[in-house]
């Protein structure tokens, strides 16, 4: 990876010493807060998420990563040193019981939801 670092800080914009690798269009530094608000909020809201941040995508890719390969496999994409780390954590398997649980009462909001007109929401309030 250095090799590539190396090359890319070769042809960047601004390959002084004091210059960051992968700048922001202002050439500072990134910020995740601002991508976050900029990027992951508006996704979110369009995916009808309630939640997107790294740690929700990163925990995602391991659950779907389960059943795609091995834990080395996994502990390699999330970048862990140690499969503890990836078994105990990030690849819980979520028994059937409760993953039906979550589904009915996922469903059931759902068709509340759908249900109501927009005067019923102010009798609820």
């Amino acid at each position: 990876m250095t090799q590539d670092l190396w090359l890319w800080k070769q042809e960047c914009p601004d390959s002084s010493p004091q210059a960051f690798i992968f700048p922001d269009a202002k050439g500072g530094f990134m910020d995740t807060g601002n991508y976050r608000k900029r990027v992951l909020h508006k996704l979110a809201r369009e995916l009808e998420l309630p939640k997107l941040t790294f740690q929700v995508i990163r925990r995602t890719i391991a659950t779907l990563a389960q059943k795609k390969g091995t834990v080395k496999d996994v502990q390699g994409l999330l970048r862990h040193s140690r499969a503890a780390t990836t078994t105990d954590v990030y690849m819980q398997e979520i028994p059937e019981s409760v993953r039906a649980t979550v589904n009915a009462i996922h469903q059931e909001l759902r068709v509340k939801s759908e249900n109501l007109l927009p005067t019923d929401w102010s009798v609820n309030l």
